[in-house]
């Protein structure tokens, strides 16, 4: 019909997003979820720079002595490790 607006193929691929052709921003956010690059892990802070920390936590008062002593004792444990 001439004065049909709407799209209409017979073939099944033809299928435009739901703006219309062209940018999706569902599809974009999927393709990023799926083939973005992941971020570099973390570099693990070494025994000495986590217990320097605790030292400066400790010497500020974020910590109290049982804390750092059962931190520091974590630490140690896991670069033993």
């Amino acid at each position: 019909s001439g004065g049909d607006k709407r799209l209409h193929s017979t073939d099944i691929a033809f299928k435009p997003t739901e703006g219309g052709w062209g940018f999706n921003s569902s599809f974009a956010n999927g393709y990023d979820r799926i083939f973005a690059k992941a971020a570099p892990a973390a570099a693990k802070a070494s025994l000495s720079e986590q217990i320097n920390a605790l030292d400066v936590a400790l010497k500020l008062g974020a910590l109290t002595q049982h804390e750092y002593d059962q931190a520091a004792a974590g630490a140690r444990q896991r670069a033993a490790k």
